[in-house]
C-alpha cells in the first residue's frame, strides 16, 4: 500500500468564522432583510472606496513631491505639460479607478450571498450550481476550503486578484516614472511585496492576506496620486 502524506489544514482564519448556519443550498442562511441591509451598505461604500483611496494617494505623491525637493520633478513636469503627456497621464489615473471600481462593485452582490465573517467562502469569485432533474434545490458549487486543495484554491484565487488589479499598475508606473523615478521604483517593490504577502497568507486562511492586500493596493494608489498630480499641476500652470 502506498501511504499519503497527511493532509494539512488551513489555520483559522483571521476575518470571520466559517461556522454559519447553512441553507439548503450549502450558503448561509439569510434573511430578505440582511440581504437587502448589506446591499444597501455596499452601495454606500462606493463612493468612499473612490474618493478615500484617491486622497491618500495624492497625498502621498505630494509628500513625495516635497521630500524630494520639487525642482527636479518640477523640470520634468514642464516637460510633460509641454509635450501634452499629462493627459495620458489622466488617462491612466481613469483606469486605476475603473478597474478599483470594477473590484469593488461585485461586493454590493457579495453581501446577499455571504457575511462579513463567512471565512474562507468569502475567497469565492463565483458561486455555481449543479443542475439536476429531480425535485428540491440545487447545491451550491463553491471551492474546497480545507487541507491541501484549500490551500491550493486560495493561492490561485490570490492570482487571480493579482491580475484583476494589476492593469492600473501597468500603464500608470512607466508615466508616473517620468516625474518620479526612484519613488515609483520604490513603490513597485511595495506592491511586489504586497503581492507576495497577500498569496502565502492567504493559503493560511481568509483574512491572512489583509496585510498584502493593503500594501499592494497603497502602492497602486500612490501611482495613481503621482500622476494625478502632475495633471493637476500641468493643468494649473
Amino acid at each position: 500500500n502506498v501511504r499519503r502524506p497527511p493532509t494539512r489544514m488551513s489555520q483559522q482564519p483571521l476575518m470571520g468564522t466559517d461556522n454559519e448556519s447553512l441553507g439548503a443550498d450549502g450558503l448561509p442562511e439569510m434573511s430578505d432583510n440582511e440581504r437587502d441591509a448589506n446591499e444597501r451598505a455596499g452601495r454606500r461604500m462606493l463612493l468612499p472606496a473612490a474618493l478615500v483611496p484617491t486622497a491618500v494617494g495624492l497625498a502621498i505623491a505630494f509628500a513625495v513631491y516635497k521630500l524630494t525637493g520639487g525642482s527636479g520633478a518640477d523640470a520634468k513636469i514642464a516637460a510633460v505639460k509641454a509635450n501634452d503627456v499629462h493627459w495620458a497621464m489622466l488617462s491612466a489615473f481613469i483606469v486605476i479607478r475603473v478597474v478599483s471600481f470594477a473590484n469593488m462593485f461585485p461586493t454590493v452582490y457579495k453581501g446577499r450571498v455571504m457575511r462579513y465573517k463567512s471565512g474562507n467562502l468569502r475567497a469565492n469569485p463565483f458561486i455555481y450550481t449543479t443542475q439536476g432533474g429531480g425535485p428540491g434545490p440545487s447545491g451550491a458549487v463553491v471551492m474546497v476550503a480545507d487541507g491541501d486543495a484549500g490551500m491550493y484554491n486560495r493561492a490561485n484565487r490570490s492570482l487571480h486578484h493579482l491580475v484583476e488589479n494589476m492593469a492600473g499598475l501597468l500603464v500608470g508606473a512607466p508615466l508616473a516614472s517620468w516625474c518620479f523615478p526612484r519613488a515609483v521604483c520604490a513603490t513597485t517593490a511595495v506592491w511586489g511585496l504586497g503581492r507576495v504577502l497577500h498569496q502565502v497568507g492567504y493559503t493560511k486562511g481568509y483574512g491572512s492576506h489583509a496585510l498584502g492586500f493593503m500594501l499592494s493596493t497603497l502602492a497602486v494608489e500612490t501611482i495613481g496620486g503621482m500622476l494625478l498630480l502632475v495633471f493637476i499641476k500641468c493643468a494649473a500652470a
